[in-house]
């Protein structure tokens, strides 16, 4: 079986309210409606770090929001997130990590 985070840490750590507001495709005004809201448990980590986001250009994040890897992994970099002072902030980008065996052990979205 796949190593996964030990679920004590997990509880102890991943305690922060993450809500995830996926966009669906644009009509033919342009605008996006937006899906079902998805709620998570992350942990937030607001550091000021310098990402490549989905052009290729380096960015600015000042908060990162560390998920379960699988959930992670089902966020769609054009959703919209909210967490603490975040509202419905845009994905600079996203980062998930394996463990042993190629489990999603970890995942982190990273936001303006």
């Amino acid at each position: 079986m796949a190593q996964q985070i030990r679920l004590d840490i997990l509880e102890s750590l991943f305690v922060t309210p993450v809500t995830i507001y996926p966009q669906g495709n644009p009509d033919s005004m342009g605008d996006t409606v937006e899906g079902t809201a998805v709620d998570y448990l992350g942990y937030v980590y607001e550091n000021a770090v310098v990402v490549i986001n989905a052009m290729g250009k380096e960015e600015l994040s000042n908060m990162q929001i560390y998920l379960k890897g699988d959930e992670a992994k089902a966020v769609a970099l054009t959703s919209l997130v909210t967490c603490l002072d975040a509202t419905k902030q845009r994905i600079i980008a996203r980062k998930v990590y394996r463990g042993r065996q190629a489990a999603q052990v970890i995942g982190i979205l990273y936001l303006p």
